[in-house]
């Protein structure tokens, strides 16, 4: 069995809290950023502008909540990135405009080739576990991204719909999760963590 290595840092920034990790694996080094930004549209250059300003260079951004409706994703680039995959929430209706709120969406460097993980739709469930993911073929890892949003989600029917997630996946593959879980592992049972 080889070995894996990890280095992460976390840290708070004006937009929100995010989490970058370098994994290590055959002497190579894989990033992965995570950041749950609650709508990209109007941070789009702020997030472009972390990369720039700072050592962070991920390989691997994974974003959740971006609230963008489908097909808007296309108009939030980043400078050497790409959208890979994104999954948006259907619009709800608020005054006069609809808006989508959660959904997830994996940016990656524009050199690396990929093959979009389409399995993983038939699992994706709004407001219970929302899901896209990626193989990263160079390194034959897998790279999902999850968003569980905090209230009203059924935490069985999520640790349910992830279990079988990676089932379906095999152990035979490296898995990279990124993503905001919502779950309260502080708390002392199921119950509470569900709230």
């Amino acid at each position: 069995m080889s070995n894996v290595g990890y280095n992460t840092s976390v840290a708070n920034q004006s937009m929100n809290r995010y989490t970058s990790v370098t994994m290590s694996h055959s002497n190579t080094n894989v990033s992965f950023f995570h950041m749950n930004i609650r709508s990209i549209g109007n941070k789009i250059n702020l997030l472009e502008s972390l990369f720039m300003s700072s050592d962070i260079n991920p390989n691997v951004i994974c974003i959740t909540e971006h609230w963008l409706t489908s097909g808007e994703e296309a108009y939030c680039n980043m400078t050497d990135y790409r959208v890979a995959v994104s999954r948006s929430r259907p619009t709800t209706r608020r005054g006069n405009s609809h808006v989508s709120y959660g959904g997830v969406l994996i940016y990656l460097q524009n050199n690396l080739n990929f093959k979009v993980l389409d399995i993983l739709n038939t699992y994706s469930v709004v407001s219970v576990c929302e899901i896209v993911g990626v193989k990263l073929i160079d390194y034959d890892i897998l790279v999902l991204c999850v968003y569980r949003p905090p209230e009203h989600s059924n935490f069985r029917q999520f640790c349910e719909i992830i279990e079988q997630i990676l089932s379906i996946l095999g152990l035979e593959n490296k898995v990279c999760l990124c993503g905001d879980l919502n779950i309260k592992f502080n708390l002392p049972n199921d119950n509470d963590r569900n709230q």
